[in-house]
């Protein structure tokens, strides 16, 4: 008989998981294509659009703002991007 406890949990990927790289690609096309300044909400509106994703929900905006501004912190690192 087997002990059910030793068995892990599984794990799951994240909700709307991308690939490596695209959401670094679709902030810095944002970007490229802005007129000036852009704001993460005005980012994440692009990259969700450009990943199919509905605007109109709340947590998956919000999900997808938060890994915009994780990418910009990265690139502002690199030296990619600047406030």
């Amino acid at each position: 008989m087997a002990d059910v406890g030793e068995i892990g949990n599984r794990q799951y990927p994240p909700l709307h998981a991308a690939f490596h790289g695209e959401m670094m690609r679709f902030v810095l096309g944002a970007l490229r294509v802005g007129d000036g300044p852009l704001t993460s909400r005005e980012i994440a509106d692009h990259v969700m659009v450009g990943r199919g994703l509905d605007k109109d929900d709340p947590k998956v905006a919000q999900m997808i703002r938060k890994r915009v501004g994780a990418c910009l912190w990265k690139s502002k690192q690199a030296g990619s991007a600047r406030e």
